[in-house]
């Protein structure tokens, strides 16, 4: 007999996506605690959560997404790029933020008035404050300002860096373009000199790590300076460039997100490449992010219903019972988001693990080492470029997300996603299936964003900004299952299209350098690679006795992109199977239509069906 009517017993899928921004910040949180009275649990648990999203990689929760408006500044067109609380001489309080190329102050409260309007546009901020005066450093590197609420004084002598942090009786910048690992230290008592002399009040300058190897943050805490890179930590104790030594705390955990950082009852948190958040107490660093126990994943919506049939002839009538229903039904579908770290060149070679491909025009250079990929050339028009299979065939890979610097003022930036081996030297693939994002850095114009399908322009942006950052940030490129093409910075898109011409799964990851002046570095770290999940399993149905033969299961359902129905069939002489103990049943088949069941034929089959998708982020 042909089964043709199982399917309106089954629940039928529509499996739909609930998507979320994945920001989230760090501190003493530790989660809810639902299992001990409210008088047991510390300080920093919960015994339920409310207006909360989960991380993607389940280690931690966040506020859910919300909007109140405290002050209106600036351009309406830019986002808030940073902020700070200080203090004056006179015990006046400000609040200070940063938008587009200015910064506004709120005085006591009051309403924002703008004191700075020059700056970068596209910069991200770093404060810090001592003695009345508030200092900031952009990521694009402007002159050292202060600034003590009346008067605003620039420092062009001073070290231009991407980091700033107060000392007890120095001023310490960090990110120089020049020499990255660097950490300048300005005289003792006078935080605007920085000329290196060598008594013991004089400036100085102190180098953590490898040359080249990239400073991400500096804080200083516990009496100490500590500085991070992507992979690891250290600090410089002392108070002179005489009697100062620099320690490791970890070579394993370092960050991207300066701004996570957080100084609170002598223990230093942040989060760490992994999306984990840690704690440092002064002798030992503490994991305190931990996988969610039943997260997205375990959540349960609906009703489960069955109808058994103990007759052939009452299956073959497709008669039902009351509590079953035989019409559509949406299915209970939870993603799950995992990031896989694909290359954080750790191993300081290239050439395995993954092996990527390296072809360059010129005296360009690509070099593996100090945890990065750094592209780089000293002659004008020449370009390097770097490319590499994803070897394991099971990735479903539509997202790629790196951690990019990219320095000088003329110059191109090309990442690409290709179904197959990208062909050419161009700035973009001629061929191979990509679709590529390039950032065209312009020092005598506006900056230009477009997207290609292999050779041909799909879009472009003129827009100024730091859209490959002067220093380390987030960076991700993304294709959807609808077509959806689009790249953004920091979570926020820039320049998007839409186009569905290449629908098979990405096997290749590209990179390209172009400089039109000498000297433009790129720096990539942290390659992670995306994909989620969607798993729903219907319960055991009983067929009823009887079968002796199979035919074709015809499905019905709604499906995007790879997703799959599969049923699985479970045969035994008794009614007691339990699908999830093999003990129970003699024998079981996974088939997915229009394949025809060839299981043996015991008299008690039970089928389940199976569904499952593999999509991005």
């Amino acid at each position: 007999m042909r089964v043709k009517r199982l399917l309106p017993f089954l629940l039928f899928l529509v499996p739909s996506i609930v998507k979320a921004d994945t920001q989230s910040f760090g501190g003493q949180w530790r989660g809810m605690n639902n299992a001990d009275a409210s008088i047991m649990i510390g300080d920093n648990e919960a015994q339920d959560l409310s207006n909360v999203d989960i991380t993607d990689n389940g280690s931690g929760i966040r506020k859910r997404d919300g909007y109140s408006q405290f002050q209106t500044i600036g351009t309406s067109t830019w986002g808030v790029r940073g902020g700070y609380y200080f203090r004056d001489t006179s015990g006046n309080n400000y609040i200070v933020h940063a938008n587009n190329q200015s910064l506004f102050k709120s005085l006591n409260s009051g309403a924002y008035s703008a004191f700075l309007t020059t700056d970068t546009a596209g910069s991200y901020y770093d404060f810090t404050d001592s003695q009345g005066y508030l200092y900031r450093a952009t990521s694009n590197r402007d002159q050292l300002c202060r600034y003590d609420g009346t008067t605003l004084t620039y420092y062009p002598s001073a070290p231009q860096g991407d980091q700033i942090e107060a000392l007890p009786d120095r001023l310490v910048i960090s990110g120089a373009s020049s020499y990255p690992n660097r950490v300048y230290f300005s005289g003792a008592a006078d935080f605007t000199n920085f000329t290196t002399s060598l008594n013991d009040t004089d400036p100085f300058y102190e180098e953590f790590g490898l040359p080249g190897q990239k400073l991400t943050a500096i804080k200083y805490a516990l009496g100490r300076l500590f500085a991070w890179t992507n992979t690891t930590l250290s600090f410089w104790s002392g108070s002179t460039q005489f009697d100062g030594t620099i320690q490791d705390v970890t070579t394993n955990v370092g960050t991207s997100q300066p701004g996570s950082i957080l100084y609170d009852n002598s223990i230093i948190y942040w989060q760490g490449n992994d999306k984990h958040f840690y704690s440092f107490d002064g002798n030992s660093i503490e994991k305190i992010s931990k996988q969610i126990s039943g997260s997205v994943s375990g959540f349960v919506g609906g009703e489960s219903r069955s109808s058994i049939q103990t007759t052939q002839s009452d299956f073959s009538l497709g008669i039902a019972s009351d509590s079953l229903t035989l019409s559509e039904n949406p299915g209970f579908i939870s993603y799950t988001s995992t990031g896989n770290t694909f290359d954080n060149f750790s191993d300081n070679e290239c050439t395995s693990n993954p092996a990527w491909t390296v072809s360059i025009v010129g005296d360009a250079s690509v070099n593996c080492g100090s945890g990065s990929m750094v592209f780089s050339a000293s002659t004008t028009f020449h370009s390097a470029l770097a490319y590499a299979e994803l070897v394991n065939v099971n990735n479903i890979f539509k997202r790629i997300d790196f951690n990019a610097s990219m320095s000088g003022v003329d110059g191109t930036f090309v990442v690409s996603l290709c179904t197959a081996v990208p062909v050419g030297t161009d700035f973009v693939p001629d061929s191979g299936g990509c679709y590529s994002f390039v950032y065209n850095k312009r020092n005598s114009a506006t900056d230009i964003e477009y997207i290609y399908r292999d050779a041909l322009l799909l879009t472009a942006v003129s827009t100024e900004g730091s859209y490959i950052p002067s220093s380390s940030g987030l960076c991700t490129f993304r294709i959807s299952n609808s077509g959806l093409i689009e790249y953004l910075r920091e979570g926020l898109a820039t320049v998007s299209t839409t186009d569905t011409t290449f629908t098979n799964k990405i096997n290749y990851l590209r990179f390209l350098r172009h400089q039109f002046v000498p000297l433009l570095i790129n720096y990539l770290t942290t390659l992670m690679y995306f994909k989620s999940t969607a798993t729903f399993v219907s319960s055991p149905f009983n067929i009823g006795s009887g079968i002796t033969s199979w035919g074709e299961l015809s499905e019905s359902s709604i499906k995007t992109g790879n997703a799959l129905m599969a049923y699985t069939i479970y045969t035994d002489t008794n009614t007691s199977i339990d699908t999830q103990e093999p003990t129970t049943f003699i024998s079981s088949q996974t088939i997915v239509p229009p394949t025809i069941p060839t299981t043996l034929h015991r008299s008690l089959p039970c089928l389940e069906g199976n569904f499952h998708e593999d999509d991005i982020d």
